[in-house]
This record gives C-alpha cells, sequence and structure tokens, in this order.
C-alpha cells in the first residue's frame, strides 16, 4: 500500500515526520476528506476485512467506510509512515448499556521522546468525534464542533466522554461515548463484529443509508433522504425526492459515485 495516494485521497501536504503535528494534521485531514458512511451494506458488495480492503475502498474508489474501515486504513498508513500504533476494541455506551466487545475500533498511538512515551487515542471512524488526538492519562477538554470531549473512567473502564461545548455546568452534563480496553487487538479480532454490522437485522447500519463528513465550518450528514448541512450557526434540511437526486447528493456532497 503506497502512501502517496493516500495522503492525496485526504488532501494532506504537511510534514510526514512522526511527530504529533503529523499525527493530528493526517486526523483533522481525514476527517475532512473521508465520510463515515455504510452504503455497501445497501448498494455494493461487502468489501472483505483487511487492509488491502480498506485502502483500495478508501483510497483507491474514493469511498468512506465504517469505523473498521476508516479506523483500520489510518492504523496501516500510520504504520507505513513510522508510528508506533495499536488498534483498540471499544464497546459504545447506549444508556447504562454497553455494545459488545469489538463493536468499534480504536487506534492507540505512542509518540517516543528521548526515554520517554506518550500515548494519545485517535479514532476517525465514529462519524461526529473528536477531532484531534487525545492524551492517555490526561484531563484536557478537547473542543471538536460544538462538543468538549475528555478521557476519563467508566465503571472502572477507560472511556472518552462528551457534553455541549454550550454547557454551562462544568460536570454534571459529560457522558460517557464509549469505553475501552489497552489491550492490543489484531484486525482478525474485529471479524465477528464487522459481519455482524455487515448483515444483522440488528446492526444500526442495516437500518437504513448513512454519509457524514465534517467540513472546515460544520458537517454534512445525508441520512436515508435527508441531507442536513451544519455551517456554523446556520442549518439547513433538504429532503430528496428520488435516486437520482440521491446519487447527485452522493457526487456533490460526499465525491461519492455510483456506476449503477
Amino acid at each position: 500500500m503506497d502512501i502517496t495516494p493516500f495522503l492525496e485521497r485526504i488532501g494532506y501536504q504537511g510534514s510526514t515526520d512522526v511527530s504529533l503535528q503529523t499525527l493530528a494534521g493526517l486526523q483533522r485531514a481525514f476527517l475532512l476528506s473521508v465520510p463515515f458512511e455504510n452504503l455497501d451494506i445497501h448498494f455494493e458488495e461487502k468489501p472483505g476485512l483487511s487492509f488491502m480492503a480498506f485502502y483500495e475502498k478508501i483510497v483507491e474508489e474514493h469511498r468512506g467506510g465504517l469505523s473498521y474501515e476508516c479506523n483500520g486504513l489510518l492504523f496501516a498508513m500510520l504504520r507505513s509512515m513510522g508510528f508506533d500504533v495499536q488498534l483498540l476494541s471499544a464497546r459504545i455506551c447506549i444508556g447504562d448499556q454497553l455494545t459488545e466487545e469489538f463493536d468499534h475500533m480504536l487506534v492507540l498511538v505512542s509518540l517516543h521522546e528521548g526515554e520517554g512515551q506518550q500515548d494519545y487515542l485517535v479514532d476517525v471512524g465514529l462519524g461526529q468525534s473528536c477531532a484531534q488526538p487525545l492524551l492517555m492519562g490526561a484531563t484536557d477538554e478537547y473542543p471538536s464542533e460544538n462538543c468538549l470531549y475528555r478521557l476519563g473512567s467508566h465503571n472502572n473502564q477507560n472511556a472518552l466522554f462528551y457534553k455541549s461545548a454550550s454547557s454551562k455546568s462544568a460536570n454534571s452534563d459529560w457522558q460517557p461515548r464509549y469505553v475501552f480496553s489497552l489491550e492490543p487487538r489484531a484486525l482478525i479480532d474485529f471479524a465477528a463484529m464487522y459481519r455482524f454490522h455487515q448483515s444483522s437485522e440488528q446492526s444500526p447500519f442495516t437500518q437504513g443509508q448513512l454519509v457524514t463528513r465534517m467540513t472546515d465550518t460544520g458537517r454534512v450528514t445525508l441520512n436515508g433522504m435527508t441531507l442536513s448541512i451544519v455551517d456554523g450557526e446556520q442549518r439547513q434540511q433538504l429532503e430528496l425526492s428520488d435516486e437520482a437526486q440521491y446519487l447527485q447528493c452522493l457526487k456533490n456532497h460526499f465525491d461519492i459515485v455510483f456506476n449503477r
């Protein structure tokens, strides 16, 4: 897998040295260019679980993907660039319940400076989430898309928390988004849940089509036949009328083209 087409795909033109600045730049460029989307489940043949399959889909076919595909590709590209990376498993928090293990994939990046090491959590595969690396073991708050994010502990597990950036409360509105283990995982460990999300009637991704991508000023989302655009404080919503308009919307807003 050649790193140059990947960098071109995400429009990244910065330094490629192994550093926090490079990592942050790659993450933001990825989120601005590669949508979170589940269209294969509904329209196309389902890709296999391999780094090459993710590369072909996202880089060569100019598509997006689920967490396994987006974070899996980023993991493979970071590793090719010389970063010390691991795959992690996460479980989404839904009220007081947790989804199954391997329901979500994360990337842990270890940066070495001298004799020290700092670990950063990176996620480009959850739709809307924190758009920058999160320092493990720190209590920093990170703003992203009108939300604040921080790492912490939830039921004695590592967790990502979020709340509205407009909240006046310092602590009461923090909600866990997912919990995760620091145990390194292999790509094959995610195979069963990958198949589940591709085919099970119980998967949220088989219920309807979803495409969403961060923009410089907000977010654009196509949920079924509803197009939503957030541009700063402005919000627009449009109901699409037919398949032709739907496919044109995919091309105009996400640069996705289906030859159907």
